[in-house]
């Protein structure tokens, strides 16, 4: 059921058994597995089921940290959120993610490798990305040879991608807006968190519209499902109750943010160029099966002996960078992050990414190569 608050007849106390707050990725997802098993539910979404200036303007910040996107481009706030624009990159973390490691200050999580196997199982199927395999037995389903690598220095690894566009969105989430035990709340923008009094559980959250109306969400359980920055934004803000920030009292909420470093590691001098790129270009995984991408991983032991964090290392070939990035990479990054993401804007995008990555499996191997030969 879909109510949105900005045109509701009167203020309302809402009622569930489980409350989420955020309609992505994670917020939809959890909310499925939830129905599944017969809870009812209230779903919040701060914007509407599409884009609107207005209330992504509510994601604007100031960044006083290393250089990052400009906190509004970086996120979208409507139904679906930011897989809107996602690129649908998959991968699981290494069991090595998990473990505490000398090396690396205050590592360690609380949970293991394989307290998340079950979940990965099931964003597998959801997102229709076929085995869960994601190490070297799939060169030989590639019809590819692997390559001749130390196994304690460095190991491949390979991405899956999530094709379908939008996943999200609202026209494909029907199954939650026409359930009549869930309650589908857009322009309902939570601005606290009411903790008891011993700020061990949640009582309510209290919900805003753009237009100053209010709100009262109750429910038996809450899930927090707003991503990485306003998750802890939420728990800091708050404050009346524990007045470091729920969950806060040893000062951790929001000090592990996590995000996709990305940089140039270093220069391959080879005269096999092509052949190196094209055996770690994407690929389609049989017919009709998922894209794939091949990469390398530095091995646990050489992690250890050398006192680095994990990452994962791509191939491209590229000009000098002092040149500049190309046309075709500008208007990328133009479309993707500096124009609003409209319904109209989001198909240019998506019909720009299809042609390039078209190009990319098909009119550009036979390029490379070419190159390569008169080089």
């Amino acid at each position: 059921m879909l109510i949105d608050l900005a045109t509701a007849g009167a203020d309302l106390e809402l009622h569930a058994e489980v409350c989420v707050i955020g309609a992505g990725a994670a917020g939809i997802s959890v909310s499925r597995r939830l129905r599944r098993a017969g809870r009812t539910l209230c779903l919040l979404e701060a914007g509407s089921l599409d884009y609107e200036a207005e209330t992504q303007q509510l994601y604007e910040g100031a960044n006083v940290g290393l250089p990052y996107y400009d906190l509004v481009d970086s996120r979208l706030r409507f139904f679906g959120g930011t897989t809107n624009i996602w690129g649908g990159r998959c991968v699981p973390l290494e069991p090595i993610d998990f473990e505490p490691r000398p090396w690396v200050q205050s590592s360690g999580w609380p949970i293991r490798y394989g307290d998340l196997l079950p979940y990965y199982r099931d964003a597998h199927r959801d997102l229709e990305l076929g085995e869960l395999v994601y190490d070297e037995r799939l060169w030989p389903a590639l019809g590819q040879r692997p390559p001749p690598l130390a196994p304690d220095k460095v190991i491949t690894r390979f991405w899956r991608f999530d094709t379908v566009k939008e996943r999200f969105n609202a026209r494909r989430c029907r199954d939650l807006i026409d359930d009549r035990e869930v309650r589908v709340l857009t322009h309902a923008n939570v601005v606290h968190l009411q903790a008891n009094r011993d700020a061990t559980a949640l009582e309510h959250v209290v919900v805003k519209t753009l237009g100053g109306r209010t709100f009262t969400v109750r429910a038996r359980a809450f899930v927090l499902a707003c991503g990485g920055i306003e998750n802890p934004r939420l728990l800091l803000a708050a404050n009346d109750v524990e007045p470091a920030g729920i969950g806060n009292r040893h000062d951790l909420v929001g000090r592990y943010f996590m995000e996709h470093q990305h940089g140039r590691a270093g220069r391959v001098e080879t005269r096999q160029a092509f052949r190196l790129w094209n055996l770690f270009r994407r690929r389609r995984l049989g017919r009709g099966g998922p894209l794939v991408a091949p990469l390398l991983l530095p091995a646990p032991e050489l992690q250890a002996e050398r006192g680095i964090l994990n990452t994962a290392l791509t191939f491209k070939l590229q000009r000098d960078p002092a040149r500049g990035l190309l046309a075709s990479d500008r208007l990328y990054r133009r479309l993707k992050h500096q124009l609003p993401p409209d319904r109209s804007r989001r198909r240019l995008w998506h019909l720009y990414r299809d042609v390039r990555s078209a190009l990319q499996r098909t009119a550009r191997p036979l390029l490379e190569r070419a190159r390569s030969r008169v080089g």
